[in-house]
């Protein structure tokens, strides 16, 4: 949450986290998929939006990517054809509601577009709707498979993928995505339901890697159990809330009776003072965050530690020991051996 000197900074975890597990693969190297599960809201970035363009304009260019099935339909909304209109629209979460809803019913609604591209491939459409329609060769149905009451896009696009893969163990699905939870999500569960056919993840955006789920959920099968809790982890259990127009985690006011953060976190907060009057300033970490410092940081946390929120807990463990005990001189001499290392 904090820099070294107290400054807020964007939390990185997860894509840390899928940056250093994934398995990267060859696009090259990997057989065609018999199957495709698109993100939409990360195609949208990739697709050029038109400066003077209207609603049914940027609708004609994204039916055109999906009848296309191409990777890369054009340079990305992020960079040089970024405009103020997709930053209103792909920023916040209501608008991208409001469009993804567009462009569901302009598909749908749009027999001549759907006999054309659902000659050779089928096609589902996940909108609003709890049930999900397929159209193969024009004709739509309902997809009774799929239905889902879940709200989150990260669950559903797991769901249709894993579904998918469990169909046929020969097939190759491909997710196109680039969300971090979704790569948790598709690892924990290819492993969780002992799958073996293809799945990979691949970004909708040139120059980003493609991920062989399947070899990266059995190079870390050991830890890939813990992915699901990892997808759990909002922050608003700890003080934290929600900004819903422009996706982030923004602080507030704690109150009272809420921790700071989970108890595991804050053991794994630390301090380097080292000084004989250890944590008497701003410069401690653990004191400038107004939290108590512990075994772990290099003050140890004993009777050498001034941190005045370390006092309290301090002052309950000796509160019923007499100075010149026996255990007060053994805790003092453990004390002094900790200062001497």
């Amino acid at each position: 949450m904090f820099q070294a000197d107290g400054q807020m900074r964007v939390a990185t975890g997860k894509v840390t986290l899928k940056k250093n597990l994934q398995v990267e693969v060859l696009q090259r190297l990997i057989t065609s998929p018999t199957s495709m599960v698109v993100d939409v809201s990360a195609l949208l970035w990739t697709l050029e939006w038109p400066s003077q363009g209207t609603v049914d304009t940027f609708i004609s260019v994204f039916k055109h990517q999906i009848s296309s099935s191409q990777r890369y339909p054009g340079p990305s909304a992020r960079t040089e054809n970024s405009t103020a209109g997709s930053g209103r629209v792909l920023k916040n979460s209501a608008n991208k509601k409001q469009l993804n809803t567009l462009l569901c019913d302009a598909i749908l609604s749009d027999d001549n577009f759907l006999q054309h591209a659902t000659q050779n491939h089928q096609l589902v459409v996940t909108g609003e709707n709890d049930m999900p329609t397929q159209v193969s060769k024009g004709r739509k149905s309902p997809r009774l498979d799929l239905a889902s009451t879940h709200e989150e896009a990260d669950i559903l696009i797991t769901q249709q993928a894993i579904h998918l893969a469990k169909e046929d163990p020969e097939s190759h699905v491909r997710v196109v995505c680039d969300d971090t939870d979704v790569f948790a999500l598709l690892a924990y569960y290819y492993l969780n339901e002992k799958l073996q056919s293809s799945l990979t993840m691949q970004s909708p955006i040139m120059g980003r890697s493609c991920i062989d789920v399947k070899e990266t959920a059995r190079k870390h099968s050991a830890i890939v159990p813990e992915f699901l809790a990892l997808h759990a982890l909002t922050g608003l259990e700890h003080g934290w809330e929600a900004d819903d127009t422009n996706k982030c985690l923004i602080p507030r006011n704690m109150e009272d009776g809420v921790s700071y953060a989970p108890e595991h976190i804050l053991k794994l907060v630390r301090c380097g003072c080292t000084s004989e009057r250890a944590c008497r300033g701003g410069k401690c970490g653990c004191m400038g965050r107004q939290l108590p410092c512990t075994m772990f940081c290099t003050c140890g946390g004993g009777t050498a530690c001034s941190n005045p929120f370390s006092i309290t807990e301090s002052a309950t463990d000796h509160a019923d020991i007499p100075d010149d005990s026996d255990e007060a001189n053994y805790r003092a001499m453990d004390v002094d051996d900790e200062d001497d290392e």
